[in-house]
Parts: C-alpha cells; structure tokens; sequence
C-alpha cells in the first residue's frame, strides 16, 4: 500500500514539473480559481522549484484541476507521466514527446535560482520599473528581411516573477503568449509558452537589465536565445529592441499596435550589413547599445559597423 502523507512523496518537484510542462500553468490556476481555490502561480513555481510542499487540501485543489487524484503523486516517476497524460486526453506519441523534452530539461544542467536572485521589495522595484507595453522588434534565422514585430506586455508580480503577456502575428491570426519574467544574476530572462494547443510553441528571450538610472524604463534590448516549433528546437539569435508604448497607448487592441508598419530604422540594428548591399546581412547577437540606437534613428547607421 502506498504511503499517503505529503513528506512521502518520492520526486514530487519532478512531476509537478512534468505537470506544468504538460498543462498550462495560467490554465491551471484560473481553474482552481473558479472551483474556489486559492493557489497561484507563484505556488506552483515554488512547488517545482522545490522551495516547499503543499499542504494536502492545496493538493487535492491542483489535482483537481489536473483532472488526477492525489493518491497518483505515490506512484513511480514514469507511471505518473502516463496517468496525467491519459487523464487529460494526451495520445502516447504526444507523451513520448513531452517526457522527451522533460529528460532534456531535467538533464540539461541550466538552473536558474530565481527566487535567490533578488528580494521581494527588489522585485516590486523592478517591475514598477517595467510595467506597461512594449513593441518589440527582432529578426528570425528564416526571415533576415524583414522586422517581426511583438506586443509585450509587463501585467503583475508574483515575486519573484513578472507575468507577461506576447501577442504575435503569425499570417493574418494574433497569436497570445503568456510567460514570466524572472531576474538572474546577470540579466533578466523571460520565457514564453503559448496559451493553446493549435500552436505548441516556445520562446526563450535573454532581456539585459533596466539600463537607465530614473524610475521608468524606456527601452530594453535582448537576444533570442532559441525558439522551439512542432517541438524542434532551432537557435534564434537575433537581437531584439523593446521600446515603451506611449501610456494612452498601452491598451490599445494587439491587432491594431502590430498592423503599424516596423520602423524602417530598425533593420539596421538587429542585422549586420555585411557589405551594405540589399538582403546581404547577418544575425548580430550582441546587445545593443544606446549610441546604435541614436545612430539608427538618425539614419546614420545603427549596426555601429556602417559609416
């Protein structure tokens, strides 16, 4: 007979890191909302961080929501991978895939200690400094000639995250992201996961820190670091340039902010122009700087490799 107390729970911050892997997160927490729990996101991210263990009633509500019983944390690493996966419809080639990616993530040696990296009231800094909408422009690996254009939004805090909400086109359809921005030692990363099913996609962006020294930032630059579709991963090593929407135009309708034309000045900037001729550039990963910015807006040359 299994044991049934919390403590007993063999590689409980494992599953709980297959399970957010496998649903969403977001998802989840609006589900025990509506069913009258109380848990966060915060929660979970601090239940797979192996920060602490629930309380059983905090359990039972997350399994709830998994649509699994709380008995099915006893069972072995792999059985449980398979029950939360039949529980929610999962075929077994889409579990394949996902304990595929959870063994890389779980073996990959990259951990971010985020809740180490600062304190509450640095977060609260932090994201007083952030939040509000961001246009962001980068280039990808497949599309070097023309400027992608994101809507970010820095809508919470959940110390030690900032939840963030991406909205992309893709064709004619905007596609919404929801992730969490989190401080490292260096920088800030921000990690991006699409809402539904129809687009099983995954963004990983290095963000730099706030580079000015007054209460509100005005723009932010990072370089994507990779980007995973129909689950292959592909690097993406475009710089990308965040610039802060006007506030009166903080709320304006996504499909309307990302209809505008890219500022043509940006292209200079996110590639390097070999030899200045048309299409002829490459991905230029280092950070940007505020003199590329000026130049690019000027016209004289943003890259900082143009006359």
């Amino acid at each position: 007979m299994p044991r049934y107390g919390i403590t007993d729970i063999a590689d409980f911050a494992e599953k709980i890191r297959f399970s957010l892997l496998l649903l969403s997160p977001r998802v989840l927490v609006e589900k025990i909302r509506d069913a009258g729990g109380q848990l966060t996101v915060t929660t979970l991210n601090a239940w797979r961080a192996g920060q602490n263990l629930p309380s059983y009633p905090k359990l039972r509500q997350f399994c709830r929501a998994a649509n699994i019983e709380p008995v099915d944390f006893h069972l072995e690493l792999d059985a449980f991978m398979r029950r939360i996966c039949d529980a929610n419809g999962i075929s077994e080639e889409e579990r394949r895939i996902h304990a595929a990616r959870f063994r890389s993530f779980l073996y990959s040696g990259l951990r971010f200690r985020a809740f180490d990296a600062c304190s509450p009231a640095e977060s609260s800094r932090l994201f007083e400094r952030l939040r509000g909408a961001f246009l962001a422009y980068n280039l990808v690996l497949n599309n070097l000639g023309a400027v992608h254009a994101s809507l970010i939004r820095f809508e919470s805090l959940e110390h030690p995250f900032v939840m963030t909400r991406c909205f992309s086109m893709q064709g004619e359809y905007c596609i919404e992201y929801t992730g969490q921005l989190f401080s490292t030692r260096n920088s800030l990363m921000l990690i991006l996961e699409s809402q539904d099913d129809s687009h099983a996609d995954l963004a990983s962006m290095l963000l730099c820190r706030p580079m000015e020294a007054s209460a509100e930032v005005s723009w932010l630059n990072g370089i994507v670091l990779a980007s995973a579709e129909d689950h292959i991963i592909y690097p993406a090593a475009a710089r990308m340039y965040m610039e802060r929407l006007p506030a009166e135009e903080e709320r304006l309708a996504p499909l309307e902010l990302l209809r505008r034309p890219a500022p043509g000045w940006c292209l200079e900037f996110l590639s390097n122009r070999i030899s200045g001729g048309e299409g002829d550039t490459v991905l230029e990963s280092r950070l940007l700087t505020r003199s590329m910015v000026a130049r690019a807006r000027t016209g004289k040359g943003g890259n900082g490799f143009l006359p």
